[in-house]
């Protein structure tokens, strides 16, 4: 069970936004899309899993309180403490429903970012 308490690390969420160039073209720009509070787990997985995988990657688990007016996608980034994070899944925590569980794994950084 995770309690309010336990949501002691910030987080940022970023979403891709299309932004005009200037010169008639556009470009994707990283845009804060919510700094909230989160649970912060490692993910480290086991053996029979890396065996069923070709590149695995070590990330986190996120579970953050859910919001009905924000919807987190598989093409967001996570910045947590100065690192980049691509997002996997986020579904809601069936047995706590005011928590939502977000994956993630290690990403690039953003070429363009607007904060």
């Amino acid at each position: 069970m995770v309690n309010s308490g336990q949501l002691n690390q910030r987080i940022e969420i970023y979403a891709s936004e299309d932004v005009d160039d200037g010169a008639g073209g556009v470009y994707p720009q990283s845009v804060l899309y919510w700094a909230t509070s989160a649970q912060v787990l490692p993910l480290k997985y086991n053996r029979s899993l890396q065996a069923n995988q070709e590149l695995l990657k070590d990330g986190f688990k996120f579970t953050i309180r859910d919001r009905n007016d924000k919807t987190i996608h598989p093409d967001m980034q996570i910045k947590y403490r100065g690192s980049w994070l691509t997002i996997q899944s986020a579904i809601p925590d069936y047995v706590y429903r005011e928590f939502m569980v977000i994956t993630a794994i290690w990403a690039e950084r953003p070429e363009r970012i607007s904060e």
